[in-house]
């Protein structure tokens, strides 16, 4: 490598480090005031003005402030992908409702945890054709995870007959993401723990072979 392409390498990647340090500015500048102001009344001049950029520069960046917004919804539902990704192969009713009852506790938790940032983007989704696709992207993912944690029980004949996974995901998604909305904006109203335990039942009951409450609960 010679002198003069050293130095241009270099030269590169001090600007590549620069331009990922301005765009995460942007980013963080952006979710203080959707936090502080909500969706609607932040603005991208805003936003360029606190973190000392152009209003041009910050187009360079992102399309519009649907498009930032979008990049603070992907890394705040990161903790629910992880969760969604909860190893999943029960070898009875019993394990399966253990799983699934962790599951919807750590969903309600996350509600209790973000609880602006979840009213930011029910907020959003009423003024943004980009975040509610967004957000469509988002439950349909958790729609195919939970149908194919239904398939497993399926084929492991724990389950009743007649269930179909795809409406019967439907259904259990249904539940947990409107205690999601309901939790983020009265979180004093719910034990978590208990409502947690009393769905996962309700839904364990009802499309495992099981009997009832007293083969899930010792």
């Amino acid at each position: 490598m010679t002198e003069g392409s050293r130095i241009t390498m270099e030269g590169e990647k001090k600007q590549f480090r620069k331009s990922r340090m301005t765009r995460k500015k942007i980013v963080n500048q952006a979710y203080e005031f959707f936090l502080s102001v909500g969706f609607a009344e932040t603005t991208v001049a805003m936003i360029s003005k606190a973190v000392g950029v152009s209003y041009g520069t910050v187009y360079t960046y992102f399309n519009s402030k649907s498009d930032i917004f979008i990049e603070i919804i992907e890394d705040t539902v990161q903790e629910l992908y992880s969760m969604a990704r909860t190893p999943f192969f029960p070898k009875t009713a019993k394990e399966a409702y253990f799983i699934i009852c962790e599951q919807a506790f750590s969903h309600q938790s996350f509600a209790v945890k973000n609880k602006r940032i979840l009213e930011i983007i029910e907020e959003a989704m009423h003024l943004s054709p980009e975040v509610r696709l967004k957000w469509q992207h988002i439950q349909d993912y958790f729609l195919g995870t939970i149908a194919q944690d239904i398939r497993y029980s399926q084929n492991a004949g724990l389950l009743r007959e007649g269930v179909i996974p795809e409406i019967t995901a439907r259904k259990w998604y249904a539940t947990n993401e409107w205690f999601l909305w309901e939790i983020a904006k009265n979180p004093e109203r719910y034990d978590i723990a208990q409502l947690s335990r009393i769905i996962s039942r309700e839904y364990v009951v009802g499309i495992y072979n099981v009997k009832g409450y007293d083969e899930l609960i010792p």
